[in-house]
């Protein structure tokens, strides 16, 4: 083992937030900052679509909050989850099954680039949810052909 020192080069992606869970964009440019900042504003909830497929090119997580339905009961902290699609329509999610589903689908030996290196040059993906007893919902975000 080598005690010399290797300089690092810092990348735009890893400086982008200490705080971004997962991240497919890129951030080499002004334009590709400025459609990250276009698509995190004009999000929508990914409640909207339902079960409709969408065929995503970015993943971005961050750090939010969770607004208590019960104005006794605090906020939450959660993980928002924005999808950015080819159609160039984002969709967000505080659900934690679709922020685990999302970080599963980026996992570095699954789709860590959204699947832009497929023919396709995106990933498919639909919402999957499961109601509970309880009133609950159980959701995810899986790929489909």
């Amino acid at each position: 083992m080598s005690n010399d020192i290797i300089p690092v080069e810092e990348t735009a992606v890893a400086m982008a937030s200490e705080n971004v869970f997962a991240n497919t964009i890129q951030l080499a440019t002004p334009a590709d900052k400025m459609r990250v900042l276009r698509a995190l504003n004009s999000a929508v909830s990914l409640n909207s679509i339902g079960s409709t497929p969408i065929e995503v090119v970015d993943i971005i997580q961050r750090p939010g909050v969770r607004r208590s339905r019960d104005p006794r009961l605090p906020d939450a902290p959660c993980i928002n989850t924005s999808f950015i699609c080819r159609d160039g329509k984002t969709y967000m999610s505080q659900s934690v099954g679709i922020a685990n589903s999302a970080r599963d689908i980026v996992d570095p030996m699954m789709f860590p680039d959204c699947g832009r290196s497929t023919e396709k040059g995106c990933i498919t993906l639909q919402v999957v949810a499961q109601t509970l007893d309880n009133g609950n919902t159980i959701k995810s975000i899986v790929p489909i052909d």
